[in-house]
């Protein structure tokens, strides 16, 4: 597994080279909706908000040319060794 940061850190590579990415959304009990009408708090299901805490949306669409889904690929296999990882 990796540290919480490494997304960050992935995002910030991929950033600078280009490739737009974004934090996935946050953990659903977490969304406005369901906090307002069911309460629900951080730390109520932290299972499902730590993996949302390291999900990454990444560049996709039907037309997506294979060469830009190729770029995508690399760029993350390039830095994968350099992300900081969990004991």
């Amino acid at each position: 597994h990796f540290a919480a940061d490494a997304r960050n850190q992935l995002m910030d590579h991929l950033q600078s080279n280009g490739i737009g990415c974004a934090p996935y959304f946050p953990s659903i009990h977490l969304q406005p909706y369901h906090r307002d009408r069911l309460g629900h708090n951080p730390g109520d299901f932290p299972v499902c908000e730590d993996v949302s805490s390291r999900t990454l949306a990444l560049p996709f669409y039907p037309d997506l040319p294979a060469d830009h889904v190729e770029r995508v690929a690399s760029s993350i296999a390039e830095h994968l060794p350099a992300l900081p990882r969990l004991e």
